[in-house]
């Protein structure tokens, strides 16, 4: 009967504590602050979202808690789940927070920018640097730990040494600094590092499911083989513009191509060893030319024409001195021109002349498989458009061809100082 009574005490007292419950009170950051809380001492602080309605009312609300437990210093330990993602806040200190100190050294005017004059010379590796020095104190409240400072120069490239104070002793001219922000941090504000080595986090998107210690390597091999330096291993899928600038065939810059003035030259140490000079045609052409039909034959496209051409007032039309252009879109480009395409003669299109003031031009399809435009030139004696001047020595070892006013092709010989022509 005794033990029955005994065991009836501690139910009830059991009870009665657990009706009791357990109390934690808010905290803020101040008491946080200057009352650090004691060894397992614990309190909670706010987390507040501010929302605006659609008449720009802005609200703030608790919407979740930090738990702290003291833990004898001024540093108390935040409740975390080990499992889950954290990080840590700062924020940007008003001028008022902020108190600023320098040594005789500085002057200032009261509005934020200090400046100084002084110089002093030291050793950096060998070399004997001289440059202004001084030094600015920065102090805030004891409730916050500095962790940002920027400020502006004269020259951008001063630096910034250690938390609480900037060492302008650099080797620069620079005699002005202006403090721009001072970025602290609440003490008991720990700087966590999400351990990816030790803790897996598993993230799920659109994609797919993926561990999240892998997405840097992800993003810093996703592009292997096909960055800027691969560029060569890859064939052009449509023309290259180089827009007047050169293509340097070594690395010293010795062997260049380029093009300006109208004029294109192969160069070596800066001696234009042949110039591709485009020139001016003297002769007045008349007449017209027109496409008159457009057809897809089995392996090209043929463009047929009509043409009056006449050199001076008579008659005169070489099938080889016509030019044909091509172009995706008569839309302009950023330049405010249309991107009409050059074909090549006897490599992107062939002529057939029928000699009636008629004839036809046929495309291979592999020049363009895609709906586009064409048009029709004609630029006479191709002399008068182009010359190739060489301004080295120019050795022909197998031979020198050249093609006469008649029409054949001779080869040029010397023999014991005679030159001779024979016909090919």
């Amino acid at each position: 009967m005794k033990k029955l009574i005994v065991s009836s005490l501690i139910v009830g007292v059991a009870i009665t504590a657990s009706a009791v419950g357990l109390f934690i009170p808010e905290g803020n950051k101040d008491s946080l602050n200057y009352s650090p809380l004691n060894n397992g001492e614990m309190c909670w602080l706010p987390n507040t979202v501010t929302t605006t309605d659609d008449d720009g009312n802005e609200t703030e609300e608790a919407r979740s808690a930090t738990l702290y437990i003291g833990n004898g210093t001024c540093k108390p330990m935040r409740v975390t789940d080990q499992g889950a993602l954290r990080g840590y806040t700062s924020q940007t200190l008003e001028d008022s927070e902020v108190s600023i100190g320098t040594d005789p050294n500085w002057t200032t005017t009261g509005d934020g920018s200090y400046k100084t004059t002084h110089t002093a010379t030291w050793m950096k590796g060998t070399n004997s640097v001289t440059a202004v020095t001084g030094q600015v104190y920065i102090a805030v409240s004891s409730k916050y730990v500095i962790n940002k400072i920027t400020y502006t120069t004269d020259t951008p490239s001063l630096g910034l040494m250690g938390n609480y104070h900037v060492d302008v002793q650099k080797d620069l001219t620079a005699n002005r600094c202006t403090l721009t922000l001072v970025g602290v941090q609440d003490i008991g504000e720990f700087n966590y590092v999400n351990d990816l080595m030790t803790r897996t986090w598993m993230l799920k998107d659109q994609y797919g499911t993926f561990n999240f210690a892998d997405l840097r390597y992800w993003t810093t091999h996703l592009y292997d083989g096909d960055r800027g330096h691969d560029w060569a291993n890859y064939g052009a899928t449509n023309n290259v513009y180089m827009l007047n600038h050169k293509i340097v065939m070594d690395s010293d810059n010795s062997t260049v191509l380029s093009y300006g003035s109208k004029k294109f030259n192969i160069s070596m140490w800066g001696v234009k060893a042949m110039e591709i000079i485009e020139g001016t045609d003297s002769s007045t052409y008349g007449g017209t030319l027109e496409i008159t039909a457009v057809s897809k034959q089995t392996s090209t496209y043929q463009l047929s024409y009509l043409q009056t051409i006449t050199k001076d007032g008579v008659a005169d039309f070489d099938p080889t001195q016509l030019i044909v252009k091509y172009a995706p879109s008569l839309e302009s480009n950023s330049s405010g021109q249309i991107a009409w395409e050059y074909l090549v003669n006897g490599t992107d299109f062939t002529v057939t002349d029928l000699g009636d003031g008629t004839g036809t031009c046929d495309i291979p399809y592999n020049i363009s498989n895609k709906m586009g435009f064409y048009q029709l030139l004609y630029k006479g004696n191709l002399s008068n458009i182009m010359r190739i001047d060489f301004n080295v020595p120019v050795y022909c070892k197998k031979g020198l061809y050249v093609v006469g006013d008649d029409g054949v092709t001779y080869k040029i010989t010397i023999n014991a100082g005679a030159i001779s022509a024979v016909a090919q």
